[in-house]
């Protein structure tokens, strides 16, 4: 039969299911636990610094300097009179396209071409002990401002999906020139929304 009788009080199998499925104080606790849970991550996706779907990007106009060192400036034909200054010369002019040449993505376009005398360094100290370096005659270091659109995200300048970092190598090809060059300054402009 599908009645039980007890204590004078029959109840039938229906009753005793609804009767099971109560909340207890465990059910209570873990409902708590899986709102704080959801709060948490709600706060930290949201509202907190860190960046737990990665990187957040912003658009920037990325300005970037190299210095190639210790150039033959008359294997290249330049003649340099000054100790530093404007470079005008054939294989490098303002406005040209610059390419990574590891995947040959664009990575901005020439600003400004300057050069500088290199320096070697003597093998004597001064009074300082700091080492004294004197002009390698024939040879300059030139220095080229390139920018470009790209991103920033945790610090770090990208354009094209090439990371532009101070003191990294920047392995480059223009139309007229190839060169291996050290990144010594890199800055940013956030670009507006409207500015696309």
């Amino acid at each position: 039969m599908n009645e039980q009788q007890n204590n004078g009080y029959v109840k039938t199998r229906s009753e005793k299911r609804r009767s099971g499925k109560r909340m207890n104080f465990v059910d209570w606790i873990l409902i708590l636990i899986a709102l704080g849970c959801i709060g948490i991550f709600v706060y930290f996706a949201f509202f907190s610094e860190l960046d737990i779907f990665g990187a957040k990007e912003e658009k920037v106009s990325v300005q970037y300097s190299v210095r190639i060192e210790n150039v033959n400036a008359e294997m290249l034909g330049i003649s340099v009179n000054e100790s530093a200054g404007t470079l005008n010369c054939d294989f490098i002019d303002v406005k040209d396209r610059v390419y990574d040449c590891v995947n040959g993505k664009a990575i901005g376009r020439v600003t400004s071409v300057k050069y500088e005398k290199s320096l070697e360094p003597t093998g004597a100290l001064d009074e300082d002990g700091d080492l004294i370096y004197a002009q390698y005659p024939g040879h300059i270091d030139i220095i080229i401002t390139v920018s470009g659109n790209g991103s920033l995200a945790d610090g770090i300048y990208n354009i094209s999906g090439y990371e532009i970092r101070v003191g990294s190598e920047i392995e480059f090809r223009t139309e007229g020139y190839t060169a291996i060059a050290k990144c010594i300054s890199v800055t940013g402009k956030e670009i507006a929304e409207n500015d696309n």
